[in-house]
């Protein structure tokens, strides 16, 4: 996909003649236009035959009489540009660019070359692979903000097809094209800058943040990031504020989203059998664990922290927790657009570990590692001094190290690619080698997984927003799990394990959800007593 920017007037009308130079390289080869929009309009006689175009023309002016539908593109050329005017035209363009191009080249001076790379060797045997095109080598420009984003979307749709917001409630303003454009007229053109509906509001907050768009964006959109400063800019509005009032104000006066004491973060510990030494705010400790609020104050999800601490221990690592000390980790201010006070939190927890002394923090939930990890310091305005891990990569060191016996006879099971865990931090093969791992453990991909996996509807503060969307969006989730034929769902992220508890319930889908720590500690206790060792 070629970028433009149709802020730069004679750039952006320049680029246009590649429509025609790519037309012109197909038909040459054979091939025709694909489509019948605005730019293949002049070559609709080479695909239909007279009868077809009148025919497409017909039933469109019956069925959308007043042209609301995709105005003044379909079946029809535009009233000043005639076929012949338009090819001739963008002939002529293509040729003024080219001509632009080469005085330009001319006059400007030359780059330095980059350092070429050694080419890898081909595995033996192997076929050399074949050099790929000069364009598919130039790297995508970083994010650059809303403003120049929204502009670059090209509203091609490959988006909608994999959103599952849109797949549930198919209004175009769900899709991240439909809403790049609400962002594109209310905030830079049309819409002349003025107050967003309310409607539209709600349409930005009706996403999970899966990220699922951004991995077919041909455009290379960060759209994630791109949702999550629409929401800055919508905060202030009275129906955004009210939804996220409590949360903001849990996380200000107790640093947790449930408005719990602080001491309530630690009541997942009162139920093991043995509290490891040094569990609550240990000076000078090699790991900080860092549950998160879910894992920690919502009973459901308590099993995770018992089991990861418990794992800990029988690897023989020096590990500790920030205790009633932890606060939120500010990815629920995040995504809701109140970035000012999840810096707030960021720092405060920052300075927590530091003052612990600890050299590196693990978390086992995917949302508060990727905080700390990609968010945290540009929060705090520095890099930090810790190694960041999510469980999941240091279970699978300490299982490659065989640090302990595992094994599991409880039939095949399945993982759920966390959408914070996978897409967003790029953690894929860590849960898959911890399972395949596990002696006596069938594993089973699901049909959509790691880039591609299906959201559970957990992430994004969607909860807070439309439960029931987040049930639907369960629902879907399940019929895939289902599918495997497993016996357990597995996951690396609490979230997950709550909101896919809830569509198992509903639904009646005899699964079990367990996150992966659980499976885990499991296999180790099965492994000891498999092999009759004593712990």
């Amino acid at each position: 996909m070629y970028r433009s920017d149709e802020t730069k007037v004679i750039e952006y009308v320049m680029s246009l003649s590649i429509t025609k130079r790519l037309n012109d390289i197909g038909r040459r080869h054979g091939g025709h236009p694909y489509g019948v929009g605005l730019w293949n309009t002049p070559y609709l006689s080479d695909i239909f035959t007279r009868e077809q175009i009148a025919e497409m023309r017909r039933r469109k002016a019956a069925q959308d009489p007043r042209d609301i539908l995709n105005p003044g593109k379909m079946y029809r050329t535009l009233p000043l540009l005639p076929p012949v005017v338009f090819r001739v035209g963008l002939s002529a363009l293509s040729l003024l660019a080219a001509l632009r191009g080469r005085v330009r080249q001319a006059f400007a001076r030359p780059a330095p070359l980059p350092t070429p790379r050694p080419a890898p060797r081909p595995a033996s045997g192997a076929a050399t692979p074949a050099p790929a095109l000069a364009l598919a080598t130039q790297t995508v420009p970083a994010y650059t903000g809303v403003a120049n984003e929204a502009l670059i979307c090209a509203q091609c749709g490959y988006c909608r097809t994999v959103c599952p917001v849109f797949d549930v409630l198919g209004w175009e303003t769900t899709a991240p094209r439909g809403k790049i454009a609400v962002a594109k007229n209310l905030h830079l053109g049309n819409g002349g800058g003025g107050d967003v509906p309310e409607e539209l509001i709600q349409r930005l907050y009706q996403c999970t943040l899966c990220g699922s768009c951004k991995e077919v964006c041909p455009t290379g959109i960060d759209t994630r990031q791109l949702w999550l400063d629409l929401r800055e800019m919508a905060a202030k509005s009275a129906t955004v504020s009210s939804t996220f009032e409590r949360v903001s104000q849990c996380v200000s006066n107790e640093c947790n989203i449930t408005c719990e004491t602080g001491d309530a973060r630690m009541l997942w510990a009162q139920r093991l059998d043995v509290v490891p030494e040094g569990l609550i705010g240990q000076r000078g400790a090699e790991w900080l664990y860092f549950p998160g609020c879910v894992a920690s104050l919502f009973p459901m999800t308590n099993g995770i922290p018992r089991a990861f601490v418990q794992t800990l221990a029988r690897a023989g690592l020096s590990f500790t927790t920030l205790g009633p000390d932890e606060c939120c980790c500010g990815f629920p201010l995040l995504a809701a657009g109140r970035v000012e006070e999840a810096r707030q939190a960021a720092a405060l927890n920052v300075a927590h570990a530091r003052a612990l002394g600890v050299r590196k923090i693990v978390t086992s939930c995917p949302s508060c590692y990727h905080t700390w990890k990609h968010d945290y310091p540009a929060l705090v305005g520095e890099s930090l001094p810790f190694e960041l891990h999510h469980s999941t990569q240091l279970l699978a060191e300490l299982i490659a190290s065989e640090a302990f016996p595992l094994y599991h006879s409880d039939g095949p099971i399945t993982y759920h690619d966390p959408c914070d865990l996978g897409r967003t931090s790029g953690i894929f093969d860590a849960p898959r080698s911890i399972l395949t791992h596990i002696e006596g453990l069938q594993f089973i991909e699901m049909a959509r997984n790691r880039e591609d996996a299906l959201c559970c509807g957990g992430g994004g503060n969607l909860e807070m927003v439309d439960s029931e969307l987040v049930a639907q969006l369960g629902r879907r989730k399940m019929a895939l799990v289902t599918d495997t034929g497993a016996r357990t769902v597995v996951s690396a992220c609490q979230q997950c394990k709550r909101t896919m508890t809830g569509a198992t319930r509903a639904t009646r889908t005899r699964v079990r959800i367990k996150d992966i720590t659980e499976v885990v500690w499991d296999a180790i206790q099965a492994g000891e007593e498999h092999y009759g060792l004593t712990p």
